[in-house]
């Protein structure tokens, strides 16, 4: 199965080594990923990278499509307040394929 998580920091990184460990296949979709720092957490461990801003809707669309991934996430209680979407927000996604 594969997971496309937005960002590619901290949380994102080492949810990502959970997920890879576990069989997934996970793709970053990050506007300013630090390949090194990725490199550093997942230890080896095989990601597909894509650089990409989550506010550019068409291209996050379209990346998820190639990966044939959906969404499957669901917000935490403090992620369910209306605001504008926020490409620095603290609240990673995450796309799962069916």
């Amino acid at each position: 199965m594969t997971i496309l998580i937005t960002g590619a920091g901290l949380i994102a990184t080492h949810s990502a080594v959970s997920l890879i460990d576990r069989g997934e296949d996970v793709v970053f979709y990050d506007v300013a990923p630090d390949q090194t720092y990725i490199d550093l957490v997942l230890e080896g461990r095989q990601y597909a990278l894509v650089k990409g801003d989550i506010l550019d809707l068409a291209h996050l669309l379209e990346v998820a499509k190639q990966h044939n991934a959906r969404a499957s996430s669901t917000p935490q209680p403090s992620c369910r307040a209306r605001r504008r979407p926020n490409r620095h927000s603290p609240h990673g996604s995450m796309l799962r394929a069916r």
